[in-house]
């Protein structure tokens, strides 16, 4: 599933409220999981990928099927950062660049918002030049796992 913030205007707070949107659905992953394993069946996992930047959007096609599409780097860079949940074994990914725009944008609740994430070394990431630095969250494991 792909989310965007900020269609069809930007907001300054687009970065905040896409960070608050992953720390809901892991709140109703982690619900889903307690439910599930009550129940004896098998316990699911998600993992959330959220980066910040600019995107190409608008309908592609043709009148009889048109779609509306987001590209771009700023996607493709989202889908690596959250392919990374695997690699980390964790909930949710972000990228720096997240993390810098929630800081500038809401310094008062940037630390709650980010409480419990870990800086992560700058990695390389399929298709970009430069290494990219994430941060990690991970749901307690009492708490139901991770990916």
């Amino acid at each position: 599933m792909l989310a965007t913030f900020g269609v069809p205007r930007p907001a300054d707070a687009d970065a905040t409220t896409a960070l608050a949107c992953a720390h809901a659905m892991i709140a109703s992953a982690e619900e889903w999981r307690a439910e599930r394993k009550m129940r004896g069946a098998p316990v699911m996992n998600v993992g959330i990928g959220v980066h910040f930047g600019p995107a190409v959007l608008g309908d592609i096609g043709s009148e009889r099927n048109m779609a509306f599409a987001v590209v771009g780097d700023t996607i493709n860079t989202a889908s690596r950062v959250e392919g990374l949940t695997r690699d980390f074994k964790c909930d949710l990914v972000v990228s720096d660049s997240l993390v810098r725009r929630v800081r500038q944008v809401s310094p008062e609740v940037a630390d709650s918002m980010l409480a419990g994430f870990v800086r992560r070394d700058p990695i390389q990431l399929r298709g970009r030049r430069e290494p990219t630095t994430v941060w990690t969250y991970a749901v307690e494991p009492e708490a139901g796992g991770s990916n």
